[in-house]
């Protein structure tokens, strides 16, 4: 076992610092290269689950019971919403009949437009509640029996148009009858919930991710190598074949993936894409160093011998 991370741990250093260690992946037969393919992306796989259960889940939990403080704290202490499984009511009903709820307000963030679900108790005309569906501002408008809002149309591309759903094929709950006075018991319920899921996640989180990031970085293999591959032909570099332009395309991975996962790590609020800028600077900077070595240092390579 030693002597394997030992040997791993030489291979993965050596795609750091040595360009014509790559040279090996191509030559040899792609089980090689597949082998130190699939070991690495389940590590990297299981590093970034590990790194996203220790920093990033407890900030989305802290966040929900930030909000959830939020809601007891704003909800009004006469408003009742109440729903009888074929219509929803809000009362006192003389003062909340025409209601508005401002979701930038609420989340706090200006990224909400339109920001405002409307709930109207009656409309006087329909032509009114089209006006209302249609207002700049307005994210959704329910009634009693119904939600109304603006989509854009498939079948034009660029044009809405207004989608009317019944409540009751969205409330799927039993009638209830909501208060401000009930929802301390619902916060201590679901901050009860969280901290008992809240360790399973983070232990198991993970070892989900390893098996969805082998398979994304597997297939994204095959279009990088492509790319590689009608390349290296119109810039006369010796890989000659798709699959040698795939096998080093695997090794690439490898080493921009450590990289992605260092980057996250320092900066985990980058957006820049880090995969696709590394792997083709570091592929350009082997093929490179392969074609033109006095530059780099190295042995000239003219052509690479086919392998399995």
């Amino acid at each position: 076992m030693k002597k394997t991370i030992e040997n791993y741990t030489t291979l993965l250093i050596n795609s750091f610092t040595q360009p014509n260690s790559y040279k090996k992946w191509v030559i040899l037969p792609k089980k090689h290269i597949l082998s130190f393919f699939v070991i690495s992306m389940l590590l990297v796989g299981f590093l970034r689950g590990a790194y996203f259960s220790v920093v990033q889940i407890p900030k989305i939990i802290t966040s929900f019971t930030n909000f959830q403080e939020k809601i007891v704290n704003q909800y009004p202490e006469d408003l009742i919403i109440s729903w009888n499984e074929e219509q929803l009511s809000l009362s006192p009903e003389e003062k909340y009949e025409n209601a508005d709820l401002d979701l930038a307000q609420l989340f706090e963030s200006e990224f909400f437009r339109p920001n405002l679900i409307r709930y109207r108790s009656e409309f006087s005309s329909e032509d009114e509640k089209q006006q209302l569906i249609k207002d700049e501002q307005t994210f959704a408008v329910i009634s009693p029996e119904e939600i109304s809002f603006m989509i854009e149309d498939e079948q034009t591309g660029d044009e809405t148009k207004i989608v009317t759903e019944p409540l009751r094929d969205i409330i799927t709950s039993p009638g209830f009858s909501l208060q401000h006075d009930d929802l301390p018991a619902f916060q201590k319920l679901t901050n009860e919930k969280i901290k008992e899921f809240q360790p399973r996640v983070q232990m198991a989180f993970p070892f989900i991710i390893m098996p969805f990031f082998l398979s994304g970085k597997f297939f994204v293999s095959f279009i990088y190598a492509t790319f590689l591959w009608i390349f290296s032909k119109l810039a006369k570099f010796p890989l000659k074949t798709w699959r040698q332009n795939w096998k080093l395309t695997l090794s690439i991975l490898v080493t921009v993936s450590y990289i992605e996962l260092l980057v996250k790590v320092i900066y985990p609020n980058t957006f820049s894409p880090i995969q696709e800028v590394a792997f083709w600077a570091i592929s350009a900077f082997v093929l490179l160093s392969w074609k033109f070595p006095e530059f780099f240092g190295g042995k000239k390579i003219t052509k690479i011998k086919k392998s399995k």
